[in-house]
């Protein structure tokens, strides 16, 4: 899975979704994205697997269970393993869910 497939997936939600951020501010709740990083590795001076760390995060005024259950099953649907980490962000005045994952592919 590449970058664009993660965005074309996340977009199912039917939720705003943004890379990494936004130009101008938007109202919750909605979906940031971005690549934490990569590992590549192989044999014989060539690489043939890669690694992409990816951080998922929801935000809502309040818990949204919904939203974040449409996350989970389509992470789950797409055989993704991820950890989740709640948040309150007092200042913001807004709640996260950062969702941990890592994408495995062949290169």
């Amino acid at each position: 899975m590449l970058q664009n497939d993660l965005y074309q997936l996340l977009a199912k939600t039917g939720l705003d979704v943004y890379f990494y951020q936004t130009e101008e501010p938007v109202s919750p709740p909605y979906v940031v994205y971005l690549r934490d990083g990569t590992a590549s590795w192989g044999s014989d001076d060539r690489n043939f697997i890669r690694k992409d760390s990816y951080i998922v995060e929801f935000y809502s005024v309040k818990q949204d269970a919904e939203n974040q259950g449409k996350i989970e099953t389509l992470l789950d649907s797409a055989g993704i393993n991820y950890t989740t980490v709640e948040s309150y962000l007092q200042d913001e005045g807004l709640y996260m869910v950062a969702f941990y994952f890592d994408i495995v592919r062949k290169v």
